[in-house]
């Protein structure tokens, strides 16, 4: 249950925010990733795929945006601010090297939803002053994949989730096992890509991570 006192953007979901990267799922036509999400109530989305072509995620959001009308669901781009302009979409995620939340924000208004990826304390505290509607932070557990900075941890996840009054979403290491924790912690949710993806059975995946949230 969120907590009252926090500022929720109306438009973002406790749970499961899900990342659609189409590479990872090749086989699966995009419509069918995205109900896949939605009929496990994941109704907030971000668009990355950190391989593909701008000019190829341009029409994938376009298609998208249709898509949106009828299945219900927000959709953020990854630091593509002028795409999601030019679509309609929800809003943006920016990584940490990315656009600013100014930038962000002046192009987009301010209903538009802009989350940022942070890995600490200091980096959730200027995102929330630079405006930012929620943040994601980690990662919390390790990974297979190296990353730059030093892992978050239940603590530190604690502690910024007590200090923002924006939501935050937990990432890395992100499992069935770890959920209650990662929610017990304050967490407002959760991103995963492995656990979603990894094995090819995504609509069970997503269900079953959106169940145990709500477990939880």
């Amino acid at each position: 249950m969120a907590n009252p006192s926090k500022k929720i953007h109306p438009l973002l979901h406790e749970g499961l925010f899900g990342f659609l990267d189409p590479e990872l799922a090749p086989d699966l036509p995009i419509a069918s990733l995205v109900e896949s999400f939605v009929d496990a109530d994941c109704h907030c989305l971000i668009l990355r795929s950190p391989t593909m072509d701008k000019t190829k995620l341009a029409l994938l959001a376009s298609e998208l945006a249709d898509l949106r009308e009828v299945l219900g669901f927000e959709l953020l781009l990854h630091n593509d601010i002028e795409t999601a302009h030019e679509t309609g979409a929800t809003g943006v995620h920016l990584s940490a090297q990315g656009p600013s939340v100014f930038e962000a924000r002046e192009i987009l208004g301010d209903e538009a939803v802009i989350g940022v990826s942070v890995h600490n304390l200091l980096e959730a505290k200027a995102a929330e002053a630079a405006g930012a509607d929620y943040v994601i932070l980690g990662a919390i557990f390790p990974t297979e994949k190296n990353h730059p900075y030093p892992l978050v941890g239940l603590e530190s996840l604690k502690q910024i989730c007590v200090t923002l009054e924006i939501p935050v979403y937990a990432i890395g290491g992100m499992s069935e096992a770890v959920l209650p924790v990662v929610k017990t912690s304050g967490a407002y949710g959760f991103c995963a890509l492995r656990a979603v993806y990894a094995d090819g059975e995504i609509e069970h995946n997503i269900a079953k991570l959106g169940f145990l949230w709500e477990e939880a």
